[in-house]
């Protein structure tokens, strides 16, 4: 017997599992005996998405930030594009976290 499981994603894993999902389980026009050797092949408890980008990509999203802020953008792209999160603890804490360091503890 196939044991149940719950799908976690973070990020590109949660648009990951959706697409997934959305291939797996969303075709209605399927004949019923294929549909339902799928359905049975995998016990699916849940699914969690955490911080998941939307199904639509993130391009809308990263266009809007840009917009509302061009000073942010750039420490974005600089913190994660040029790895400067690494070796930056300001830029890091503010990307993971926020605010300064007295805010944060």
């Amino acid at each position: 017997e196939n044991p149940d499981i719950v799908l976690l994603g973070h990020s590109f894993g949660g648009l990951t599992i959706m697409k997934w999902l959305e291939e797996y389980y969303g075709e209605e026009e399927e004949e019923e005996g294929e549909s339902d050797n799928k359905q049975q092949s995998i016990n699916l408890a849940g699914v969690s998405l955490l911080c998941s980008v939307p199904p639509s990509g993130n391009g809308p999203m990263t266009l809007r930030f840009l917009f509302r802020s061009i000073r942010d953008s750039w420490k974005i792209t600089a913190g994660f594009v040029l790895k400067k999160a690494i070796t930056d603890k300001a830029n890091c804490r503010e990307l993971f976290f926020g605010g300064e360091d007295y805010d944060n503890g």
